[in-house]
Order: structure tokens, then C-alpha cells, then sequence
């Protein structure tokens, strides 16, 4: 009987028996030789090393360089196994034998002849007969022929299509030829011969000790293995079906990547991303690179470089012998544009415009035909000698009509500034004097259907309320703007450190001072010095080259030098003066670099463009307009347009400061500066000069990391003699952010602000700016309105905090301990057991980890009560940005209301209202909310809890660390302890409707995945677990499942089941409560168990040996209830993921999207497979193609989110025209006690109003039109008509009515 066999079981000595039995394997029994041989190279550290060699023929190639010894045949020509891929798909034989191998060596080099081949394998075996071995002279000619012809294949490509046919069938001849070379009996005799009169084993495994030796020990195996023993059971333990079918498998995944080639190839005209092209970089990436380069060449004046560059770019594959005129690389129409416009500004160019013109037409592509601004530069060069250019602008006009391009469009679609436009209306005018440019229409309002009302209620009013008007006024606003310009500037914030220092600090900081500015001093020397030599050396690398490439030095020169030492100066002070560095890989500290030049670059185009200036003379009104508590405007955007319009300032002045710059350059721009750092600055230590920065490699798990480290000494007095420095971006702002006009054109005053947060936002850069710019309305709105909400630090509970941050710590609080109160490690002594050592060093190491991962948390804590401290008595703001899938963020990382329960107790509203006659009633039911004791009691016995509670609740406000400490008990102690003081403070006022509060209230979804999907689905039963539904007490849908698998655990015990008794007591809510919230975002069997597990774990009185075996049952059953219970969402999730999966195989694009107030969203995971060009040039090709599994595993969790988005952009903007404050935690809505009810109402109705579109129906449609084919193109390709019918197989809904949510208390509480 055969069983599975598992290589690691083996020992050396019997993994190198394995070897040598799978070489001399007869060539009739071919299936036992290749599964012994795969098994062997299983084994081999080599072969695992080099898994390039996909096919198992090249693992025959490399078997070579892993072995040596009497059976060793195989040969080192990887074109004879490339011919023998060829042939296997032309001949019964799976794989191309040892034998053959041999033989094709043997003739090769004519160690042996044919004859001699044949007769060494005639007397080789007692069982054949010699007739059928290889002995004519006719197949003698034929092994000849053969050599000939792999010589020729060999030596020049031109005979490849020549000699294919009679080398295949030749091939085939030799495969038939070798079978019967070795009898059976024959291999095992020869084997054990092989094995006998050896050196020992213990020679052997000195040998095996290291990996370059490994090949040489097969010569001397020992004398005394039963070689026939171990061959015989390897070859039993084999289960050669299985070894076989596995092997099948990963060739056919070979197989499916070949295909994707073939695949890319057919379907690029339907693709957007652009795949084959020279070294991997497609269209977008170089189209990115380009724009980069162009615009800083012509931002230092050197047009020449900007024009020579695109030209070698264009002219790239010009030397190739690969026919690329179908795959010429195509260089997107921004890149010529951009160019056209700077040779525009001076009418001595206008040879060059031309040129670029004609390349332009030239290429032939549609990405490169020149477009309306193309023509538009050629018309405002020629409008600057418009009299003397009447024929060439008539030509210019003609051919654009030729082409239906408008010259309307170019005053309305074209971002231009308005000097261009009159150069461009005058050369018009020349050849039509009655010319009128058209009015561009004003594309500020809403176009969305979900916003048709909210249009309607914005028309009919003349004025509007201005929620955020507070405390501060205009004067205060505009001396922090001062302060926040200078900051952001600088780049860097200097931030005081809330721990006490101790008097020998104290001292030691002040003896450093000194120090640190001689050492500043003569770093800045070197940096000065360098950085013009750095950018000299690659400026004259650059002239030496004749092909395409881009110089660096350009980048270089955007700054002036000194400048760069400044950036390079903060950045090391902020290395050195932080406490925590586990961040500073060596990537990630180029990037730092690089994007410190660029944001640098962006101020200085500001500066240049008097951008900052205008910023200035318009803040100084907004201020005026954002203090007051009416606006004439609808919202704030609105109200920065209506003032550059006022102040005759250009909309298009602030558009597209500067390109985008891909992260290759970015990091190319750190990798330099980086390299000076680290080979020009030293430090003086008693050892001599050492470099002051080095780098070490790092593992984490099964990755090792190149992470960077300073001189200790270096470090050390830098941190006694600098407070801790922060990059501006990171803090919040003293003033309001500025409204998003644009997607270019928001958040801070003088930084820039991505609008969208990613890696690489190119992807979805392109698919915004090609949507109309009403559409992204919403989106900006929103994130204007969450950024104009004022905050203040609630300074009792700041207090508090850090009183307990500096004794020493409350991890119950979620405080860290000190890094001074951790225990001692255990010592490891040599005169321990071998079993105490063994438990000493796993103590050892999970203390490690446990105070390493303490003293993360406790440097965040630092960082979050430092800033806290800092803003203490300061109003401030938080600018916003969104995700790819429009899900909102705050920009500042560490205090902000997206972050810990700390981090929420220490917030407030910077502006306060009356708590009218139901605000103190919801800070109580708030308060209650917050400790988790009532979650299904309804809203009214929260609140006789609440007053119940009251003694608790003033106890705690006003003794939190001496009293009985009823707020420690909550699930959330800091939040109940901040609304505690509130309420204290309220009931203590003389009236407490009149009390001002700035408290946030907060109202939370039900599990609101499962909202969105049951609402989808119209899902009856799933809708009332999730409160969709109306009902007298809340719908808790955890303990629901909790019950449906409890009850399934009670039948399973009475069955029999060991696992389901030893659960009995111990299945809960708060173990599979993370499950059930993960469910809808796609959490997978093993990732549940994972789960599971970590609170199976944590059960005091549960048999942790059946941890494992319980975490997998309850998983099991809690997907099970969950199905059940959500059977339309279920259905709906499943849909997603089939489409997504066929999206990704058949057409090789990521999932997109576009969300119904009309975000585009596209899921930014792919992966890079190279491919090498066989055409003789050693060239290769990367192709980037979506990974399948994270776009089948994230389009449902992205969907929902993108919806839940969608549902609080909408509940912000009618909270806006509504005059209430509004901020978001995803789907926990804030606000002031006195509005909780309005905000209610909107968020229901918003709600109703985005299910009741046709959502999954509008996706189809919109998946159809981006993924689907012709009728004519399925019926050829059944791949093609699967996928046609999964885009349009919508799940059919359940009968759940959606005004229902109206009346739903708890949908949101």
C-alpha cells in the first residue's frame, strides 16, 4: 500500500540514495524516474534557491550542477530542453529520460561513438535483445544529423524555423531509441555496486556542512547503508499518482502565465494599463516619469534637455532587432503638451512646436494625436506675431476642424491661464475678427441624482447657516496664519516632550548645546560640498550617454544647494531625535528624502506663481466669511470661488501646481541623497572618524529589512540636546484648512495635500481627472466640511493622562508601562538542565516581544500627549483626505478623532451650543453607550440606568483616581470619564438647557457591513438583526449568532461531539464577535479560526490543549448561522467575488467602480511577472497584470466601504445645509447633544435615499460596459461567455421594504 510521501523525513545519507536511484531508473518505467527525481530536487537547498527553473525539464538541466558521480548524465545546453519542451507537445513522452540525456552528451562530445553507446548498453542488460538497441548504420547518421542540427539551432537564430520540424521529429526518434537501455535488474545491481567499499559517514556530513560543497559529496557514500533497503522503500513510499497530479498542477499554473502573455496581447486594445514594454515600464509609468522630468527641466529654464529626452524616449527601440512597431512605446499626449506650452510663452520656439507636432502625428497612435491644448499652445505661439502668421494660423484652424476639434473647447475644457487665452482669442481674431469666445459654464453645482434636493433647497434660500462659526475671530485667525505658514515652511515642528526630565538630564541638555552646533556646523560644510559634486558627476554621466535616460542631477537642481542642506539637516535632526526608529528601513527613509524634495519644490512653484500671496489676500476675507454665522454662499467652496472671482484672482492659477511624481523618482532623488549622507558625514569617536549613519539588516518573520542606524554616541547627544521634531503634515493646523476647489487644490496653505492617500495614486489621479469635475463635487464638499470643524483638548482629562503616562502606566486605561518598570530578563546559566535553558529562552524571548511591542505603544502615547500638551490652550483643525475607495481621513496621524479611546476623551468641539431641552438626556444615553452595559436595553432604560447611576457618575468626574472608580469598569473608561465631567458640569449649572457644551456625541451603526449588504439584498431576517427594521429594543445581531451556535454546539454534544462538550459554557458573545463584524469584509476559514483563537486563548478555566480544534468548530459554525441568516447578503457577496474573479483571469484588469455621488475607484493590487524577449537581445519585459486573489478577496469589503462612504458624504452635506456640526468616524457619526435628533433624521433618510437607486443593478451596467464583449466575440470563447453571463447575473433581492429605516431607533444609536 502506498502512502504520501514526505521528503523531510529522510536523512542525508538517504536523500543522496534517492539521488543516485532516480538517475538510473530505466527509460521504460519514465513515471518512477521523474517522481524519484522530483523528489530528490524537492530535497535540494540548490534547486529551491533557483525557482526560476519552472519547467521539470530545466530541473534535469540544473540536477547537474547539484551532483556529481558515475550516474550523473544530465545535461548543461538549455537549448536541447527547450527543444525538448517543443517535442513533448508533439509525443506521447512526459519527460525526457537520463538516458537521453547521456546519449546526447555522449555523441556531443564524442567521448563515446553511437556504436560504442549501443554496446555498452547491450552487454548492460541479460534480458534484452541487442536488436533493439541502436545499431545501423542508419540511426547512426540520424544521431549525427542530430548534433548537426542542435549546433546550428545553437549558433544563429535565422535556422530555427528551418531545422524545427526535422529537429522535433528527430527527437521523438532518439526519445524511442533509448527505451530498454537498462533492465531492472541491472539498475539495482549497478546501484548497489555504486554504494559499495566507501569512505564513512562521517566524511560525508563534514562535507554536507556547507552549501557549495553539497554537489561534491555524491562520490563517497558510506559502505555499510543498505542501498538496495533504502531504494526499495523509497520507491514503496512514493505515492506516484499524487506526486504527479501535484506536479500537474504548478505546470499548469506555468502553463496559465505563458497564457496571460498571449492573453495581454489580444485584449490590450480593451486594457487601460500598459503592460509590454522595454524593462517593464508601461505607458503610465513612463507617461508619469516623463511629466516629472519635463516639468523640472522646464522649471530650471533647460527646455533643450526637457526636448532631447522625449526624443531618445520616442527613439528607445530604435537599435532593437525586435520589429516593435506594433508595441512602440507610447508616451501619453500630457507629455507633449506640457512641453508645446513652455515653447508657447516665446514665439522664437516656434520651430520646435512644430517638430513636436510632427512626432506627434508621426507616432501614430491615438494616445499621442494632438488634442485641443496641443493646438491651443500652437495658436498662442502663433498669436504672439499674429499679423505676420495669418496663413499658418488659417492652416492651424483648418486642420483643427478637420480633426472636430472646437475652438470653443479650448476656452472651456482647457486648464489655460488667462494670458494664454488672449494670445490664443488675438490669432483667432486674425483670421475671424467676429469672434466670440464662449462663457465657460459654471460647473460648481451637483450632478449626482442623490443631491437633486439638496440643489433645490440650496436654490431657494438667500442665505445659509454657517455651523462652524465659534469662538475665535478673525483677527486671532489671521495671526495663527502667520505661525501655520511659518511652520509649514520650516517643514518641521519642534515639539516639547511631556516627560519630566531629571536634574542630570537638565545638565546633560545643556552641555550638548554647544557640541550639537559644532557638529551642525561641520555637517553643513560637507553637504554643501557634496551636493554640487554629487550633482556635477551625474550631470557629466548624463552627457556621456546617447540613449534614453533621465538625469537625476535635474532634480537636483530644483533647490538651491543650500536649501538641500537644510531639508537633509531637519531630516537627520528628526531621525536622531525620536525616540522610536523601528520605522527606518533604508526604503523608507529614501522616500522621506526624496518626498521632502518634492514638497519643497511644490512651495518654492508657489512662491514663484505669487500663489502664497493671493492665499494671503483671500484668506484674510474667508476668515471674515467662516467667523460669521450666515454665509452667502452655500458652502465654503463656493465661498473661496466667489472671492477669487471677487479679487480677479485665476481658478486655473492653483490647478496642477506641479506634476506628480512617481515613486521611482522620488525614491531614485533619496537614493542620492541618501548615499551622500552616508558617505560623507563622520563623527570623531576615540576609534577615529566613523561614518555617523549605517545600515543593519533586520528580520521580521520570513522578510530581512535594510534598516538605517546612527552612531550611538551621535544619537545620544542629539537627544539630550534637541526636543523631538515633527513634520508639519503630521500636526494639526492653527487655522482652517483651505476649502478643496479642486482635486488639486485643498487642505493645507502653503503644503501640499494628496487628495487621494495611497503608494501610488497615479491609477486613480487618471480616472478623477478624466470624469467631469461636478462629479467630484461631493467628495471635495465633504471633505471641506469635515475639515472646517474646530477642536479643542479637554484639558482635565489631559491632565490626567499624563499623570498616569509619568508614574508609570495603566495598561487597563491602555496607558503603556514605562520602558524603567520592565522586569529583568531571565538569565540563561550553563549550569542548567538542557529542559530549564530550553523554557528560560522561550520566557526570555516572549518577554522580548512583549516589551518590545509595549514600548511601540508607549513611544505612540508620547508622540499623541506631547502634540495634546502642545495644542492644550490653542483652537485647531484637522484637514481631511479620502482612501481610493472615498473613504475619508483625517491627515494629521496621531491626535485626531479617528484614534484611540485616549485619543477621544482628549477632544472637543472648538465650538460649543446650548444643550437645549434633550441634550442632557443624550450625553447620559451617550455615557451609557460608552460603557457597553446596556446594549440591549432600549434607549429610554439607558437613560433611568443613567440617573440611576448618577452618584457613580459625579464620583468619577470629580474624584477619577482617588473615588470608587466606577468609570475604570467601561468598555470605553476615557470616553466615560470625559462625558462623566460633562454631565457633572451641566447638572451643576444654573440651567442646565442653557450650559454651552463642546461634548461630541457620538451615534454608531449596527455592524453597518451588514446594514449595507442586508439592505442590497432587502434581506428580512438580516435587516432586523442589524436594526434595520423597527423594534422596541435593540436587535444585537453578535448574540443572535452567538445563540444560532450555541444551539448547534448543544446538538453536536448530544450527538457525541468531544469538541462541542468541551465548549459547553465557554461560547460567548465576545468570542465570535469580531468574526461576525469580519464576515462582510470578506474574512476567510482561516483567518476566522485565527480569531477564534486569540479569544479562546484568553478564557480563564478553558482546556487550552483543545484551543486549535474549538477555534476551527466554532468558525465552522459561525459561518454557518451567518449564512442562514443573511442569505440574500451571502448571495450578493458571492456574486462579487465570482465577477471579480473573472474580471481579473479574462481580461487581466483590477476591479473599478464608481461609486453613486461618482468617485472613481480602482483596486490598486498587482503584481509584476517578467518574461524574457527570445529574440537574441537578452532583453526581458515585466508584465503587470492584476493578483487575481487580492482583487477576488477585497471587491466585496471595498464595495461596502465605498458605499458606507458614500452614505456619510451624504449625511454631511445635508448636515451642512441643515447648520449642525458634522464629523465621521466611518460609520459613527458626531455631534452636539442638542442636534443628535436631526442628524438622526438625515442619516436615515440619506440612507433609504442611496439603497433605493438601483445600486447592483448600475454596477452590472457599468461592469458590462468596462469588462464585458460582443455576442460574436463569446460565442468564439467560452472564457468570454462565462464571463458576459456572471457581469449580468444581478442576485435577485428579498422583499425587506426600506422605509421602515425611518422608523428604526436603533439603526444609528
Amino acid at each position: 500500500m502506498t502512502t504520501s510521501f514526505k521528503m523531510p523525513l529522510l536523512k542525508k545519507t538517504q536523500i543522496l540514495a534517492l539521488r543516485n536511484a532516480a538517475v538510473a531508473v530505466p527509460a521504460e518505467n519514465v513515471t518512477t524516474g521523474t517522481a524519484l527525481l522530483r523528489a530528490y530536487l524537492s530535497t535540494c537547498s540548490w534547486c529551491k534557491r533557483l525557482q526560476q527553473f519552472h519547467n521539470w525539464n530545466r530541473y534535469y538541466k540544473h540536477d547537474v550542477l547539484c551532483r556529481q558521480g558515475q550516474f550523473v548524465y544530465a545535461s548543461t545546453r538549455p537549448q536541447i530542453y527547450m527543444a525538448c519542451s517543443d517535442n513533448k507537445k508533439n509525443s506521447n513522452c512526459t519527460e525526457e529520460s537520463p538516458a537521453n540525456s547521456r546519449m546526447r552528451d555522449d555523441v556531443k562530445k564524442s567521448t563515446v561513438k553511437p556504436g560504442d553507446f549501443a554496446k555498452r548498453g547491450a552487454s548492460s542488460s541479460s534480458s534484452s535483445s541487442s536488436s533493439s538497441f541502436v545499431t545501423d548504420q542508419q540511426k547512426k547518421e540520424e544521431l549525427r544529423k542530430t548534433t548537426c542540427i542542435l549546433d546550428a539551432w545553437e549558433q544563429t537564430e535565422s535556422t530555427k524555423k528551418k531545422f524545427k520540424k526535422k529537429k522535433r521529429e528527430l527527437d521523438v526518434e532518439l526519445l524511442v531509441t533509448e527505451s530498454g537501455m537498462f533492465g531492472p535488474q541491472e539498475v539495482v545491481s549497478k546501484f548497489i555496486a555504486h554504494f559499495s567499499n566507501r569512505k564513512t559517514v562521517k566524511n560525508i556530513e563534514k562535507q554536507t556542512k556547507t552549501k557549495k560543497n553539497f554537489p561534491k559529496v555524491i562520490k563517497d557514500p558510506p559502505a555499510f547503508i543498505d542501498t538496495k533497503k533504502i531504494f526499495h522503500q523509497v520507491g514503496e513510499s512514493l505515492d506516484f499518482h499524487q506526486v504527479e497530479n501535484e506536479l500537474e498542477v504548478a505546470y499548469q499554473e506555468e502553463k496559465e502565465e505563458e497564457k496571460d502573455l498571449l492573453e495581454i496581447k489580444t485584449l490590450d486594445l480593451k486594457s487601460d494599463l500598459r503592460k509590454l514594454l522595454e524593462y517593464g515600464i508601461g505607458g503610465e509609468q513612463i507617461t508619469a516619469e516623463l511629466l516629472a522630468y519635463v516639468d523640472a527641466c522646464l522649471y530650471i529654464g533647460d527646455l533643450d534637455t526637457a526636448f532631447l529626452t522625449l526624443k531618445r524616449a520616442l527613439l528607445k527601440w530604435s537599435n532593437s532587432k525586435i520589429d516593435f512597431r506594433k508595441n512602440r512605446l507610447k508616451v501619453h499626449v500630457s507629455v507633449y503638451n506640457l512641453l508645446l506650452h513652455a515653447y508657447a510663452s516665446d514665439k522664437t520656439h516656434l520651430r520646435r512646436i512644430y517638430s513636436l507636432l510632427e512626432m506627434m502625428e508621426e507616432a501614430g497612435y491615438s494616445e499621442v494625436e494632438p488634442d485641443a491644448e496641443s493646438y491651443a499652445a500652437l495658436l498662442e505661439c502663433l498669436g504672439r506675431d499674429a499679423e505676420g502668421r495669418r496663413d499658418e494660423i488659417q492652416m492651424c484652424l483648418t486642420t483643427m476642424e478637420s480633426k472636430g476639434i472646437n475652438p470653443d473647447c479650448m476656452f472651456t475644457k482647457c486648464t489655460l491661464k488667462e494670458e494664454s487665452k488672449n494670445y490664443m482669442l488675438k490669432a483667432i481674431r486674425t483670421v475671424s475678427d467676429e469672434y466670440v469666445p464662449p462663457t465657460p459654464t459654471d460647473e460648481s453645482d451637483y450632478s449626482a441624482v442623490l443631491l437633486e434636493d439638496l440643489s433645490r433647497k440650496y436654490g431657494e434660500k438667500q442665505s445659509y447657516v454657517n455651523p462652524y462659526a465659534g469662538e475665535v475671530t478673525p483677527e486671532q485667525l489671521m495671526n495663527h496664519l502667520e505661525e501655520q505658514i511659518k511652520r509649514e515652511e520650516e517643514g518641521i515642528v519642534e515639539v516639547d516632550s511631556v516627560l519630566q526630565l531629571t536634574p542630570g538630564q537638565l545638565e546633560g541638555h545643556k552641555k550638548a548645546k554647544p557640541k550639537l552646533k559644532e557638529i551642525e556646523k561641520q555637517f553643513r560644510e560637507v553637504l554643501l560640498k557634496a551636493i554640487g559634486e554629487r550633482r556635477d558627476e551625474l550631470n557629466r554621466g548624463f552627457k556621456r550617454q546617447s540613449v534614453y535616460s533621465l538625469n537625476i542631477a535635474v532634480f537636483l537642481s530644483l533647490l538651491s544647494d543650500q536649501q538641500y542642506v537644510e531639508l537633509l539637516m531637519k531630516e537627520i535632526r528628526s531621525f536622531l531625535t525620536i525616540i522610536e526608529d523601528k520605522h527606518y528601513t533604508l526604503s523608507w527613509f529614501e522616500l522621506q528624502l526624496g518626498e521632502m524634495v518634492h514638497r519643497q519644490y511644490t512651495k518654492e512653484v508657489k512662491k514663484k506663481r505669487n500663489i502664497l500671496e493671493d492665499t494671503k489676500t483671500l484668506y484674510a476675507d474667508y476668515v471674515k466669511v467662516y467667523t460669521s454665522k450666515t454665509m452667502a454662499q452655500p458652502n465654503h467652496r463656493k465661498t473661496w470661488l466667489a472671492l477669487q472671482d471677487k479679487h480677479g484672482i485665476d481658478r486655473n492659477n492653483n490647478y496642477d501646481i506641479v506634476c506628480y511624481w512617481p515613486r521611482e523618482i522620488i525614491k531614485q532623488i533619496g537614493q542620492q541623497l541618501r548615499s551622500i549622507i552616508f558617505e560623507e558625514l563622520k563623527v570623531d569617536t576615540k576609534k577615529g572618524f566613523v561614518p555617523a549613519f549605517r545600515t543593519f539588516y533586520k528580520k521580521f518573520g520570513f522578510v530581512t529589512e535594510q534598516h538605517i542606524k546612527a552612531d550611538e554616541n551621535l544619537t545620544r547627544l542629539f537627544r539630550q540636546g534637541y526636543k523631538m521634531h515633527f513634520d508639519t503634515f503630521k500636526l494639526p493646523m492653527l487655522v482652517p484648512p483651505l476649502p478643496w476647489t479642486s482635486t488639486k487644490s485643498g487642505g493645507m496653505i502653503h503644503d501640499q495635500v494628496n487628495l487621494v492617500r495611497s503608494n501610488d495614486s497615479r491609477p486613480v489621479d487618471k480616472r478623477i481627472q478624466a470624469r467631469p469635475s461636478s462629479e467630484m463635487l461631493p467628495s471635495l464638499d465633504t471633505l471641506t466640511a469635515l475639515g472646517a470643524c474646530s477642536w479643542k483638548i479637554n484639558e482635565p482629562i489631559l491632565d490626567l493622562a499624563l499623570k498616569i503616562f509619568r508614574e508609570k502606566g495603566d495598561m487597563t486605561l491602555d496607558i503603556p508601562y514605562l520602558p524603567s518598570s520592565y522586569p529583568p530578563l531571565p538569565k540563561i546559566d550553563k549550569t542548567m538542565s538542557k529542559r530549564d535553558r530550553r523554557e528560560a529562552f522561550q520566557k526570555r524571548e516572549k518577554m522580548v516581544k512583549e516589551q518590545s511591542e509595549n514600548y511601540s505603544l508607549w513611544c505612540t502615547e508620547l508622540y499623541r500627549l506631547s502634540i495634546a500638551n502642545m495644542f492644550r490652550n490653542d483652537v485647531f483643525w484637522l484637514p481631511h483626505n479620502m482612501d481610493f475607495r472615498s473613504r475619508v481621513y483625517t491627515v494629521a496621524p496621531f491626535l485626531q478623532h479617528m484614534g484611540s479611546d485616549l485619543t477621544r476623551g482628549l477632544l472637543m468641539f472648538g465650538t460649543g451650543k446650548h444643550l437645549g431641552p434633550r441634550g442632557l438626556d443624550w450625553l447620559k444615553i451617550h455615557l451609557i453607550n460608552t460603557t457597553g452595559f446596556k446594549k440591549r436595553s432600549s434607549l429610554k432604560e439607558r437613560l433611568i440606568y443613567a440617573n440611576e447611576l448618577l452618584p457613580e457618575i459625579l464620583d468619577s468626574a470629580d474624584n477619577p483616581l482617588e473615588g470608587k472608580k466606577w468609570w475604570r469598569s467601561s468598555d470605553e473608561p476615557w470616553q466615560t470619564l470625559a462625558c462623566s465631567m460633562e454631565i457633572a458640569k451641566a447638572i451643576r449649572s444654573p440651567n442646565h438647557e442653557e450650559f454651552i457644551s463642546h461634548f461630541p456625541v457620538h451615534q454608531d451603526g449596527t455592524c453597518n457591513g451588514l446594514q449595507h449588504y442586508a439592505a442590497l439584498g432587502r434581506d428580512q431576517a438580516g435587516a432586523k438583526s442589524v436594526n434595520l427594521a423597527p423594534s422596541p429594543v435593540p436587535c444585537d445581531v453578535y448574540s443572535d449568532v452567538t445563540e444560532l451556535v450555541e444551539k448547534e454546539r448543544e446538538a453536536d454534544a448530544a450527538k457525541g461531539n468531544e469538541i462541542a462538550k468541551v465548549l459547553e459554557g465557554f461560547v460567548s458573545r465576545k468570542v465570535i464577535k469580531q468574526t461576525v463584524m469580519t464576515t462582510v469584509y470578506g474574512v476567510t476559514p482561516y483567518g476566522a479560526k485565527l480569531q477564534i483563537l486569540r479569544q479562546l486563548t484568553e478564557l480563564e478555566g478553558f482546556p487550552h490543549k483543545h484551543d486549535k480544534e474549538a477555534a476551527k468548530y466554532l468558525a465552522e459554525k459561525t459561518f454557518k448561522a451567518i449564512r442562514n441568516m443573511f442569505k440574500s447578503a451571502r448571495r450578493i457577496q458571492d456574486w462579487f467575488i465570482q465577477t471579480s474573479v473573472a474580471v481579473s483571469k479574462v481580461c487581466l484588469k483590477p476591479m473599478e467602480w464608481t461609486t453613486p455621488l461618482g468617485f472613481p475607484v480602482i483596486q490598486p493590487y498587482y503584481k509584476t511577472t517578467k518574461y524574457n524577449i527570445k529574440d537574441g537581445s537578452k532583453k526581458s519585459v515585466k508584465l503587470i497584470k492584476p493578483n487575481a486573489v487580492k482583487q477576488k478577496n477585497a471587491f466585496p469589503p471595498n464595495f461596502v466601504h465605498s458605499l458606507d462612504a458614500t452614505h456619510m458624504m451624504l449625511t454631511s452635506l445635508y448636515c451642512l445645509e441643515a447648520g449642525i456640526t458634522f464629523v465621521s468616524v466611518h460609520d459613527c457619526f458626531w455631534t452636539h447633544p442638542c442636534d443628535v435628533e436631526i442628524m438622526n433624521k438625515i442619516c436615515r433618510e440619506q440612507f433609504i435615499a442611496l439603497h433605493n437607486q438601483p445600486i447592483l443593478s448600475q454596477l452590472s451596467e457599468e461592469l458590462c460596459e468596462k469588462y464585458g464583449f460582443s455576442e460574436r466575440e463569446a460565442s468564439k470563447n467560452p472564457s468570454i461567455a462565462h464571463l458576459n453571463g456572471i457581469l449580468r447575473r444581478v442576485p435577485k433581492k428579498g422583499n425587506f421594504a426600506l422605509e421602515k429605516v425611518k422608523k428604526s431607533e436603533y439603526f444609528f444609536s
